[in-house]
């Protein structure tokens, strides 16, 4: 990863701030979108891990796109409802995209709301509607579908093609998405899913 920009938007957030401290140890760089009035404490401590701060309007597309900009993949850990998971996310996706960003990581971070039907549950309706979207992007994209943390050993983590016309299925690690997320690591003898 060395040398790699990751765009993080939603870093000052408890899940994004982990995420920044594990890009962090696997060495590659990391510019934080941020909103401008975000909490300054919490940039001053992604600031002093050594990441990039871009402070933008994020109802200002081309401002988010030039945040964007070198980016060899953009990551939302942004956290919240409609607003956030469908409207914010998917001017982050354009901007993504406008910026010539090869890979786009949402805001999934939970069970494989496609098995589920709609109106089961809330915020998993949000990640399938902003999937809308995703789906026609020309952009390669990951979700990882990994489980509440309290299944995380459990459940066999997976990331899914989201556009059949640009197939991309690899698989998450386990022991990798845990620590990214601060959970003590897989339970001895627990064994990587294979490689598809």
């Amino acid at each position: 990863m060395d040398n790699e920009l990751i765009v993080l938007a939603g870093a000052t957030g408890n899940l994004g701030g982990r995420i920044a401290r594990a890009i962090f140890k696997r060495g590659a760089n990391v510019k934080a979108v941020v909103r401008r009035n975000s909490n300054p404490d919490k940039i001053e401590v992604l600031r002093k891990q050594g990441a990039a701060i871009a402070e933008v309007d994020f109802n200002n597309v081309p401002e988010v796109t030039e945040a964007c900009l070198n980016g060899s993949c953009v990551i939302s850990a942004l956290s919240g409802l409609r607003e956030v998971i469908v409207d914010t996310q998917t001017l982050l996706l354009d901007a993504a995209v406008k910026a010539g960003v090869p890979r786009f990581i949402p805001s999934d971070y939970a069970i494989d709301f496609t098995k589920l039907p709609p109106g089961t549950n809330r915020n998993l309706d949000l990640r399938r509607e902003f999937h809308e979207h995703l789906d026609k992007a020309p952009i390669a994209a990951t979700s990882i579908l990994m489980g509440t943390p309290i299944n995380c050993w459990t459940l066999r983590p997976w990331t899914m093609p989201l556009n059949s016309s640009q197939p991309r299925l690899s698989t998450l690690q386990l022991q990798d998405s845990c620590v990214s997320l601060g959970i003590k690591s897989a339970p001895e003898g627990w064994r990587k899913p294979p490689v598809q």
